[in-house]
């Protein structure tokens, strides 16, 4: 979101799906800024230069002025469980708004959220900060609302918030943002529940959402930011150093990826189940997710590749190396995978020259996204993916934080495939005791992999690199081992 967006109120206030007059208003950034905390209960100064709108300095700056002039349209105040400074937006906010936009920024308003007063809340401040100056489509921020059961979709349950609903247990998430179809449900994490609260809440969604339509639910999100409490207060303490710079940043970053990376092995029963099965294949996304990633538009836009227009460009170096070229419609893709229909949420159909029916490429984060990594297991396991029929042919792109996860995730399809296709199964056997990039017909020249046949197979990225592990004996030597122990794991 350029700074040019940011200034221009009509342009501010269309982002979050409300009509303005045809002809812009604008206002200066700091005004602009000044909205965004009252909508959002506060802003800090990092999370403004995390944004983009200003240099610390400028920054600094421009919230005192705000904040000390005769307007007074922010107040600082200091959170109760941590150092920093929080700005907060003071009743003199709406008489500077112009008077044609009054009405809209007050009906904007009627869902903001409190004032900031702990770290917990100014973390969701910033998360609605950089979903806003992202490139997400436009959506209604919402804060705190519960979720009730028996609602036939997403939209259908933001709308009703009556206190006499039925509620589920805790769950209320600490921000929505609801979209023009579908929803991203923002949860905050801070490591200071216990494993079996915080797996309750999880499965709690599992039990809301189930029932969503699959055209809802392919577009909704759940994103649980994950933060080390204990870290924190090491970092915001009263001699903290700065999260924008080296070494407070790398530290922050530390803490965070140890939580998210903590919080998916605690749970990981908690993703298992007849609910979360429905919800995965509905095509859910469940994204455990290093807290700092929200804090950054730029991060926001990898998360959520579909919402704010990312995907095209970044599968854009393996479609072309398949052979693919033109436009790249984007949506969802379902396929019947051994008698269950599974909706792929993230999926390019390419544009075929010859005329030919176009292969549907596929994108899941195996890493962060619970639900898609059962997808991606199921979907790669499958016999009409390793051995498609006419018009079954798909490719998958595996995104991971580290090749490690490609690894793991191979062990993990190799005993799911010794469980399906067992000794007696002579065809499969044959093929899956050579390795797993034999029977898909991957080849490596140079250390690069080679697909002898075009749209069909798999493929791993990382940041910005698409690799395969060059010796998949580790796919080969699990199978093996498994099939050798006569070892049955139980799949859900």
């Amino acid at each position: 979101m350029t700074s040019t967006t940011c200034n221009n109120m009509n342009e501010l206030l269309r982002r979050f799906a409300y009509r303005t007059p045809d002809k812009p208003k604008a206002m200066d950034k700091q005004m602009s800024v000044a909205l965004l905390a009252r909508l959002y209960g506060g802003v800090d100064l990092e999370q403004l230069v995390r944004c983009g709108l200003f240099t610390f300095p400028a920054a600094c700056t421009a919230m005192n002025r705000l904040s000390g002039s005769r307007k007074n349209v922010l107040r600082r105040t200091k959170l109760l469980d941590g150092s920093q400074s929080v700005y907060a937006a003071t009743p003199s906010l709406m008489a500077e708004i112009p008077e044609e936009l009054r009405e809209i920024v007050a009906h904007l308003l009627t869902h903001a959220a409190a004032p900031a007063v702990r770290a917990h809340e100014l973390y969701c401040s910033n998360i609605g900060m950089a979903l806003t100056l992202s490139d997400m489509e436009r959506f209604r921020p919402m804060f705190g609302q519960v979720l009730m059961r028996g609602m036939g979709s997403v939209g259908e349950m933001l709308r009703v918030l009556n206190s006499e609903s039925l509620f589920v247990n805790a769950l209320a998430p600490d921000m929505v943002a609801r979209k023009q179809s579908g929803a991203v449900f923002f949860e905050v994490d801070r490591a200071t529940e216990g494993t079996r609260e915080v797996g309750r809440k999880f499965a709690d969604y599992f039990e809301v959402l189930r029932s969503v339509a699959p055209e809802e639910m392919s577009e909704s999100a759940v994103v649980v930011s994950s933060f080390s409490y204990r870290k924190e207060k090491a970092l915001t303490g009263a001699r903290k150093r700065s999260l924008l710079g080296e070494p407070g940043r790398q530290q922050l970053s530390a803490g965070c990826r140890f939580a998210s990376d903590s919080l998916r092995s605690r749970t990981n029963s908690f993703f298992s189940g007849k609910d979360f099965l429905t919800c995965a294949y509905k095509g859910l996304r469940f994204l455990i997710v290093p807290g700092d990633l929200t804090w950054y538009p730029e991060s926001i836009e990898k998360l959520l590749p579909k919402e704010c227009g990312r995907l095209a460009s970044m599968m854009e170096t393996v479609l072309r190396e398949n052979g693919r070229i033109g436009k790249f419609p984007v949506g969802t893709f379902v396929r019947e995978t051994d008698g269950e229909a599974i909706r792929f949420p993230l999926a390019i159909a390419p544009s075929d020259v010859a005329g030919t029916n176009a292969v549907p490429f596929i994108y899941e984060n195996i890493s962060a996204d619970m639900c898609g990594r059962e997808r991606a297991l199921k979907l790669l396991t499958s016999r009409n993916f390793i051995r498609p029929q006419t018009g079954q042919k798909a490719f998958l792109v595996l995104g991971v934080d580290a090749e490690t996860d490609a690894v793991s995730f191979l062990q993990e399809a190799a005993t799911r495939s010794s469980y399906l296709y067992p000794e007696s199964d002579f065809q499969f056997n044959y093929l899956l005791k050579q390795g797993l990039y034999r029977a898909f017909r991957i080849v490596f020249e140079e250390g690069k992999p080679m697909f002898d046949n075009i749209g069909h197979g798999f493929i791993f990225k990382c940041e910005d690199r698409f690799f395969l592990p060059e010796d998949d004996s580790v796919f080969a030597r699990t199978y093996l081992s498994a099939l050798k122990s006569g070892r049955k794991t139980e799949l859900a």
